[in-house]
């Protein structure tokens, strides 16, 4: 699917939102860092018989570099480990082969996790209007809204977020992936552990991109806008303004609320009052002398 022309991105005034506009940083993030648990946490549908289940998990132990002895080793104590005794269950071959299964299911979930834990996410959204997401990622309204235009360069990583989609990833599209090297069986698998949530948060309209590794990256779109909150601090404002007095390509907007709803709407910035607007010097360099703070009532005190 074709992304958007516009994408945004909510974040705080700090360093690293200047970085960003600066130097054309992105921070990918650690899913580990998301505030839904949820997100980026599939659960594994054993859909496979469990000889294929072993055989996916020897495949996958050995793609992430463990040598044949450690992969036996570890199947034989899955093995053993099945025959234990678990309170409140009979001591029967289908238990065992369930418990088997349980314990296979677990490793080759873990096993996925720890390769995918390298990998940084970027979440953008289809709006800059958005009353929540202004509260919950561009500090209270106090912070950006960073526009990228997306049309310039194609950025295959780059997917939606699906809100209906399944949350657990099958064992027959893993197997396909790390056995036979099927490229479709890879990316759902990618695609269900990177961008599939829960509906309750579709409001976000959410677009990501896939980084193999954590932390600071080049920056694949064009900074084409910034927007200012409804509380983002004029001193903030006079800032970008002037640090981007060079790039008048890059449009600036401040946020306003609507008389008749709840709906934020934007406005072009007028960038010539704080382009003219210096720096405000001290009332003793203005008037050439000290100003004294008027006396108070000393209300309770001594006379």
């Amino acid at each position: 699917m074709k992304p958007p022309a516009k994408l945004y991105k909510y974040c705080p005034f700090n360093v690293y939102s200047l970085r960003a506009i600066n130097e054309a940083e992105i921070f990918h993030a650690s899913p580990q860092q998301f505030n839904d648990p949820l997100d980026c946490s599939p659960t594994l549908d054993l859909d496979v018989s469990t000889d294929d289940a072993i055989k996916l998990l020897c495949g996958m132990l050995e793609l992430s570099g463990e040598t044949l002895g450690r992969i036996e080793q570890k199947i034989r104590s899955l093995r053993y480990s099945a025959t234990e005794f678990w309170e409140d269950e009979p001591d029967t071959q289908e238990a065992q082969d369930a418990r088997l299964r349980w314990s296979l299911g677990r490793d080759i979930l873990s096993t996925l996790r720890s390769e995918m834990a390298t990998f940084g996410v970027l979440s953008l959204s289809e709006t800059y209007s958005s009353v929540l997401m202004w509260s919950h990622y561009g500090d209270h309204h106090r912070g950006l809204c960073l526009e990228y235009d997306t049309s310039l360069l194609p950025v295959p990583t780059l997917e939606p977020v699906a809100y209906r989609a399944p949350r657990a990833i099958r064992a027959h599209d893993l197997m396909r992936w790390k056995l036979e090297g099927n490229s479709d069986s890879e990316k759902r698998v990618r695609q269900t552990y990177f961008h599939a949530k829960s509906e309750e948060w579709a409001y976000e309209r959410e677009w990501r991109d896939i980084s193999h590794r954590v932390g600071v990256n080049t920056l694949n779109f064009k900074l084409s806008a910034i927007h200012f909150g409804l509380r983002t601090d004029l001193t903030v404002q006079q800032t970008i303004v002037k640090a981007l007095a060079r790039d008048r390509d890059i449009e600036l907007f401040s946020m306003w609320a609507k008389d008749d709803s709840f709906k934020l709407e934007r406005s072009l910035v007028e960038r010539d009052y704080f382009e003219q607007t210096g720096i405000r010097q001290p009332p003793f360099i203005i008037f050439g002398t000290r100003l004294i703070d008027p006396p108070t009532d000393n209300v309770g005190g001594e006379n």
